[in-house]
């Protein structure tokens, strides 16, 4: 086969591979695929703080002490319900701020001061936080600036209420039923 041949060969080769991964408007398809992927994940905010913010005194012991406002989107297909942990990531210990559950499959946000209760008008349920009482509470580190979690749990079943709840049991009771996860971080350091 002549030289000339060959590399129009493989010029077309490549040509005809990357004209197939453009769609008709001339962008990469992988892109747009990726582009999408990222836009439609299951992601948690909140519009009192950036994620990696620092987290306002009013939600802290030095403030009000009320819950922040939370938000989700893109749950996974088949969500039964939500669960939410909140923690603070100490070094030494991690503490549990608030526990929360069986928050229904079309809810998309927790809004800021939920009551402390065991039970919310929705069904929505509180669990034990690290001073065993059913509820949030808020930030009040010990030296430093501390980081705290917020993970929400796309879960495929609704759970039996328990008031006793803590974080291992819930744990313990969402295993192999978590169908996805998100996380928002936050900072507080006591002024």
């Amino acid at each position: 086969m002549k030289p000339q041949l060959v590399l129009l060969c493989i010029f077309l080769i490549i040509c005809a591979s990357s004209c197939d991964s453009k769609n008709p408007e001339g962008t990469d398809r992988n892109t747009v695929q990726d582009k999408e992927s990222q836009v439609m994940d299951f992601q948690l905010r909140s519009p009192a703080f950036e994620n990696e913010g620092d987290i306002p005194a009013k939600y802290t012991c030095q403030g009000e002490e009320v819950s922040p406002p939370l938000r989700w989107e893109n749950p996974p297909k088949g969500t039964a319900s939500f669960a939410l942990i909140t923690e603070d990531l100490v070094k030494w210990i991690i503490i549990t701020h608030w526990v929360v559950y069986n928050i229904p499959e079309d809810c998309r946000e927790l809004p800021e001061a939920i009551p402390v209760q065991e039970v919310l008008q929705d069904g929505t349920c509180q669990g034990k936080n690290w001073r065993h009482e059913n509820g949030y509470m808020g930030p009040c580190p010990i030296g430093g600036r501390h980081r705290y979690r917020f993970t929400i749990f796309a879960l495929d079943t609704v759970l039996v209420a328990n008031p006793r709840i803590s974080k291992k049991r819930l744990l313990k009771a969402i295993d192999g039923h978590i169908l996805d996860s998100a996380t928002l971080l936050g900072y507080y350091a006591k002024k």
